[in-house]
């Protein structure tokens, strides 16, 4: 069985729009903000709360930052601070035990919603967190 020209065009024409749909899943996906956009969102939110709410509150964050600590709470849910403080994350989803096993300075991936600032700290709520 020989492939004609009129094949391969539609075989070409088929690995196109395969790889065109790919690329779009992949950045639909993509985190709204990362790291470098936590000044401006504390800075927003200190210099107009409406405008932090409109422009962050609700929208996806995303970055590879540095462990600081985690503590468990009296009801039971986990709080986990990264940066330096600068990103605390509210609400963690997933397996948690595993945070147990973290040091300071371990380099986590963060991946959560902004909901708030809180004495100049991005909070994210919901969380999840990967080693």
């Amino acid at each position: 069985m020989t492939f004609t020209i009129w094949h391969r065009r539609h075989c070409l024409k088929a690995c196109i729009v395969a790889a065109a749909v790919v690329l779009l899943m992949s950045t639909a996906y993509a985190a709204d903000f990362g790291v470098a956009d936590v000044p401006t969102i504390v800075s927003t939110y200190r210099q107009n709360s409406v405008r932090f709410k409109r422009d962050f509150v609700g929208k996806t964050f995303s970055a590879i930052l540095r462990f600081d600590s985690a503590s468990e709470h009296f009801w039971g849910s986990l709080t986990a601070a990264f940066d330096g403080g600068n990103v605390i994350c509210l609400s963690i989803t997933g397996d948690t035990t595993k945070i147990a096993d973290w040091n300071q300075g371990d380099h986590i991936k963060v991946d959560g919603t902004v909901y708030d600032v809180t004495l100049g700290a991005l909070q994210l709520k919901p969380c999840a967190l990967y080693k």
